[in-house]
């Protein structure tokens, strides 16, 4: 064959060159999703028990008053119901208040110090946390063929309303979100799918996730969790 018809074949270093920085990628993704993640077993208690706490006393003087959305015999129908938020956070002169009720909403409400109540947004709140880069609200809902799922930072205003805005979407409705030892957090996220449990029950499929310090969200092995006394 002439040297017309020859390919040239790049030479060793130069495929090492091409093929290194992906094989150190892949190794850097498999530490991540393997990496070993502690939180503490109180935390865990706590974040189950926060998910039910607006079942309870509703006379409670740290709760709130929201709307609902109905349609009776005449039409749409307004009801104001009594609200045990089930997630708190002192911030910004006030206190940040969320709460989850499924299918029936959920909001994100802050009250000033003069202890008015101003809603900040309509999303079912599945936890309020401050991180470094400022405090961020895991929001979402997952109902029959519905499953949306989201993160929003709260911050400061030159008024004493603190502004919500969009931060990092998620595949689905989140859960389960825990603070770890090293100040990081994870959390599970339903995928869409069902899976066999060890009775041979179908039951919903998640996914885990770590959003670290800087607030950068990456995928988690569900093993990796380690829950601690």
């Amino acid at each position: 064959m002439g040297k017309k018809g020859m390919r040239l074949q790049p030479p060793p270093y130069r495929i090492v060159r091409r093929v290194l920085p992906l094989l150190v990628l892949v190794l850097v993704a498999c530490h991540d999703r393997d990496k070993k993640v502690e939180v503490r077993h109180a935390d865990a208690q706590r974040a189950a028990a926060a998910a039910m706490s607006h079942v309870e006393d509703r006379t409670s003087s740290f709760g709130y008053q929201a709307q609902t959305n109905g349609v009776g015999e005449n039409g749409p129908v307004v009801n104001v119901i009594d609200v045990i938020p089930s997630y708190r956070l002192d911030a910004f002169g006030g206190q940040l208040m969320g709460d989850d009720r499924g299918e029936f909403g959920g909001e994100l409400m802050f009250r000033d110090q003069q202890e008015s109540t101003h809603l900040l947004m309509k999303r079912n709140v599945h936890g309020i946390f401050p991180m470094p880069f400022g405090v961020v609200v895991f929001t979402g809902l997952a109902h029959m063929r519905s499953n949306v799922g989201g993160t929003y930072l709260v911050t400061a205003s030159p008024g004493s309303i603190p502004v919500v805005t969009p931060f990092r979407p998620l595949q689905g409705a989140p859960e389960e979100v825990l603070r770890t030892l090293s100040g990081e957090l994870v959390f599970k996220v339903f995928n869409g799918r069902f899976e066999r449990n060890e009775a041979g029950e179908g039951v919903e499929a998640k996914d885990c996730y770590l959003m670290k310090k800087s607030g950068e969200i990456k995928e988690l092995s569900c093993t990796s969790i380690v829950i601690v006394n």
